[in-house]
Order: structure tokens, then C-alpha cells, then sequence
């Protein structure tokens, strides 16, 4: 498993991939500026919420680690993909 900086890393770069994608969309379709502006405020809350669990992970065993990192995974899976599914509902 990767260490801690590699995961906030990760993120952020995820992050910054799915921005970019947000606004060539918006400069494809012509999107509502509010709309676009929405999202992209998701992805950074999105981003701040994921790096904040990393940085706090306290557990001991390896065994909570183990479930604490998959329940943030499905976080990580579940928001990127709301964000995407709304970046190509855009029109």
C-alpha cells in the first residue's frame, strides 16, 4: 500500500484531472457558468474530505487499517463518479 503522501498526491492529481475535464466540457457545450462553478466546488470539497481522512487514519491493527482504507476508497469511487456522471450530463 502506498504511504500517506503518495495517497494525497494521488488525490489531488485526480483532482486537478477531473477540473480540467470539467472546464473542457464547459468550453465544448457552452455549459451554465453556475452549473460549472458547482462542480468544480464538489471536486475541491471532494479532494479536502479525502485528503483529511488520509491525514487522520489513527487506527491500530491491521486489520482496521485495512477497513478504514477500503471505506475510503468507496468514498473516493462514490464521489469521483457523482462528479463525472454531472461533467457529461453538462449540455
Amino acid at each position: 500500500m502506498a504511504n500517506r503522501r503518495e495517497l494525497k498526491k494521488l488525490i489531488a492529481q485526480d483532482c486537478e484531472c477531473i477540473q480540467f475535464v470539467c472546464l473542457l466540457k464547459s468550453h465544448e457545450t457552452k455549459a451554465d457558468f453556475a452549473e460549472i462553478m458547482q462542480i468544480l466546488n464538489d471536486v475541491f470539497e471532494y479532494q479536502t474530505e479525502a485528503i483529511r481522512r488520509v491525514s487522520h487514519a489513527n487506527v491500530g491493527d491491521k486489520k482496521a487499517v485495512k477497513a478504514y482504507f477500503n471505506a475510503l476508497w468507496a468514498y473516493v469511487e462514490e464521489k469521483r463518479m457523482d462528479v463525472l456522471r454531472r461533467i457529461d450530463a453538462l449540455a
